[in-house]
């Protein structure tokens, strides 16, 4: 069981000033205030249950919390980043709406979308000299961020850390939303979490005298991680046009796993016979299709997989892909193996509305609250996007419009 959140454990997130301009938003929505108790309460239930967990023994401070929009406009989510020691210690994403559950994703390691990440990116701006109109952080995919230039004229930029995506004004169109539909199992965690950090950002202990409603009900998490898959970020190389694409780098990932953890060892090797990175993206790249955007159909990327370990002289593997598949589904594909992970959604800034990312899912982790680990249930993925290669846990069922799960074997 969780025990009470004591000042041992939190002392630095629990003042005022933690939230100096806090909100209080109608009651769908959510606070700034609200954002910051919602990622204490992951990093403690994180701490406490998950044995795996990198904030264990650490004392976790919260930065002033980053909005995020999406393509319709919308307010989406916040970032709370986080610090212990005046070092960067991840991030937590909360939802804007209390009609989702509140942790969309999370991670360990670095910031995201902080003062300094987005003075880096506006020194990438291509249009120069055009009138900015707004500047905004947006979702570009799951637990992926971007920074938005909108110009006078109705055009906009998308900067982020790989490349800067140019918008006319035909393009940078607003996308209607489905309409939001009630969470009653989104609502009764918020009560939680309400119930557990209702004296954060005073100057008392920062939980409830009585926190029997954190306590009640948690129990151990469920969790599997497999060590060893790459984590290579997308980058760009003379071999090819433009990034190297997030369905060749998540193959190349998960082909450095088979390479060096399962013992087949000519998987990374070029013809002559040494491990050569850029040679095997390009491969990769020809195999699934790839084109000069560094776009990759959904039916090219299993038998793209086939056929890159055909070239590197493995004539027998085999991939199983499935569409929209059940949380059951994605535990039993990445208790096989590292699986690669399809995001879609309406709302990413990519140029189409079938868009979506490819990752690696390399694990995944549950808390289970009164027996049901239903809106606790997260996959452990590389990204391939960013300047630091890391584990981002991504919400199942959240962020997303639809998925995929593509389990490799050999």
């Amino acid at each position: 069981m969780l025990k009470k959140l004591t000042t041992k454990v939190l002392p630095v997130l629990l003042f005022a000033t933690l939230i100096p301009s806090a909100v209080f938003a109608s009651s769908n929505e959510v606070s700034s205030k609200d954002a910051v108790k919602a990622a204490l309460f992951q990093v403690v239930l994180d701490q406490k249950e998950n044995n795996y967990s990198k904030w264990k023994d650490l004392i976790v401070s919260a930065s002033e919390p980053v909005l995020v929009y999406d393509i319709s406009g919308e307010k989406h989510s916040y970032i709370v980043n986080l610090k212990a020691s005046g070092r960067e210690v991840g991030f937590v994403e909360v939802s804007y709406y209390k009609d989702d559950n509140p942790i969309l994703s999370f991670g360990y390691s670095s910031n995201r979308m902080a003062d300094q990440e987005k003075s880096e990116l506006r020194n990438k701006v291509k249009q120069m000299g055009k009138q900015v109109a707004t500047e905004k952080v947006i979702i570009n995919g799951p637990a992926k961020f971007a920074l938005k230039k909108e110009f006078s004229d109705g055009s906009a930029e998308i900067i982020e850390s790989k490349e800067v995506a140019e918008l006319t004004k035909e393009q940078n169109q607003r996308i209607k939303k489905k309409e939001r539909k009630e969470n009653k199992e989104g609502k009764k965690f918020w009560k939680n979490i309400d119930d557990v950090t209702s004296e954060i950002g005073t100057t008392s202990d920062g939980v409830t005298d009585n926190p029997g409603a954190y306590e009640s009900g948690y129990s151990s998490t469920n969790s599997k991680f497999w060590d060893g898959v790459g984590d290579a970020n997308q980058y760009t190389n003379s071999l090819w046009t433009g990034a190297s694409g997030c369905a060749p780098t998540s193959g190349y990932n998960l082909m450095f796993y088979w390479h060096y953890q399962k013992g087949f060892s000519g998987l990374l090797k070029n013809s002559s016979g040494y491990v050569d990175k850029d040679d095997s993206v390009l491969l990769m790249r020809q195999k699934m299709g790839t084109d000069n955007a560094g776009n990759t159909s959904v039916s090219a990327k299993a038998s793209g997989l086939r056929a890159y370990a055909v070239a590197r002289g493995y004539k027998s593997s085999s991939s199983t892909l499935t569409t929209s598949p059940s949380w059951n589904t994605v535990k039993s594909h990445m208790s096989s193996a590292p699986s690669l992970l399809d995001f879609f959604d309406q709302s990413f800034y990519c140029g189409s509305s079938s868009c979506g990312h490819t990752v690696v899912g390399v694990g995944y982790t549950e808390y289970f609250y009164n027996g049901s680990s239903s809106g606790h249930q997260y996959m452990i993925v590389h990204d391939n996007w960013g300047n630091t290669p890391e584990n981002v846990y991504v919400a199942y069922g959240r962020n997303y419009t639809s998925m995929n799960s593509l389990l490799y074997s050999m």
